[in-house]
This record gives C-alpha cells, structure tokens and sequence, in this order.
C-alpha cells in the first residue's frame, strides 16, 4: 500500500513501523484505527482521497494486521456540496433577517422567524399610526426622481427606527406615508402610549433631518401624524 508515494507505516502519527510491536500493541488494545483524510496514490498514479483502516487480530498464536483502504471521493464531494447548501442557508436566513429587522423590533423578528405562531389571525385592540409628508405632490413635480428617492429613503430610515424604538412594527408604507402598528404581533398593554410616544419622537426627529437638508441646499420636510 503507498500513500503519497510513501508506505503506509511512514504516514502514521507515531511513525508506525510494520513490525513495532509497540504500534501494534496500541491498536490491539484499542481494537483497530481509523486513519482519515489520507491522500492515496493508485497503481495507476492517479491521487484519490482515502480512509484507511487498520486492524489487529489473532493468528496463528500472534497478532496480525488487517488494513482496509476505501475510495471516499464520492463522499467528500457529497460533503462539500452540503457544507456550501448549509452556508448558502445561512447567508439567505442572514438577509431574510437583515431586511426583516428593518421593519420590526428584533423580538419581534426573531420570534417570527421562529415560527412562533404569533402570526395567526386574532381580535386585538391596537394603536395605529399614520404619518404622512405635507405637500409632497408639489414636491415631488420639482424635484427631480433620484433625488426625491434619495431623500425619502433618508426620512424613511429615521422614522422606521424611532417607530421601531418604540416597540411599534411598521405595516406598509403608501407613498410618502408610513402605516405602523403597536400592540401586535405581540400583545403591549402599553401600546397607546407607545405610539404617542413615537408620533412625538418623529417630530423631534424631523429637526435634525430638516437641519441636514438645509445644510445640503435641500428642501425641508413637514409631516402630519395620526394616530388611532
């Protein structure tokens, strides 16, 4: 057997000599060994990965090695196809909860992904929020389209994440308007005074925002709020 153009004894951790009663007594008391990984060189030439087994026993009043030699190329191919499926998983569950996190607590979105049940349809009493930018039709005639999308997604991210802060969960989004709810999916005793709390955060958030928009020659936003 030559493995790596080598002889099998030559590859083994502790040098193993074919006749080292030494080695041959370890794997006599553990019942065999199993050496992975080990690259095999056919009579061919040809370099294929290998598991080598080997094997003590008794024979004709003294030890005798067996060594098994099996081709493990379909399995590691099999691995390595299951090793990049796991990452491709991980990287796709990464992003669904990435874009999730956007829109909802992170106690929220975990538990939704996990499967919790707290989507199924119930009764609730709820606070809804409306928020809405005042003059946005005349805005949006002057201003010019990539600009306007970029502008909005600045204000957007603001407010998603003051709303957010609040423990409210923002449902849609209808033009320049944002719909968003408290005290669902998860039960809030507090969910009123939540989205009060939010509706008045929105504004303070709107100064800085306005401030950054003067700053860059920009128009400013005024919103109206309602909550329900």
């Amino acid at each position: 057997v030559t493995l790596c153009g080598r002889r099998l004894p030559d590859l083994h951790p502790k040098h193993l000599m074919a006749r080292s009663a030494e080695v041959i007594a370890d794997v006599w008391e553990r019942k065999g060994l199993v050496y992975s990984d080990l690259p095999f060189v056919r009579a061919d030439g040809e370099l294929i990965d290998v598991e080598v087994s080997a094997r003590v026993f008794e024979y004709r009043g003294g030890p005798a090695m067996l060594l098994y030699v099996r081709d493990i190329r379909e399995r590691r191919r099999l691995e390595a196809q299951v090793r990049e499926q796991n990452a491709e998983l991980v990287r796709l569950n990464q992003r669904i909860s990435d874009l999730f996190g956007r829109y909802v607590s992170g106690e929220v979105r975990d538990a939704i992904l996990a499967g919790e049940g707290i989507l199924g349809g119930e009764e609730r009493e709820v606070t809804v929020l409306f928020s809405d930018l005042r003059g946005f039709t005349t805005l949006s005639e002057s201003t010019p389209a990539q600009l306007l999308v970029s502008m909005l997604n600045r204000y957007f991210t603001c407010m998603v994440r003051v709303i957010r802060e609040h423990h409210g969960v923002v449902y849609k989004f209808i033009g320049d308007a944002i719909m968003a709810v408290f005290g669902a999916p998860w039960p809030d005793e507090s969910h009123a005074m939540n989205a009060l709390g939010a509706a008045r955060a929105m504004l303070r958030e709107l100064e800085p925002f306005n401030a950054e928009q003067q700053a860059r020659g920009l128009p400013q936003f005024r919103i109206g709020v309602g909550i329900a």
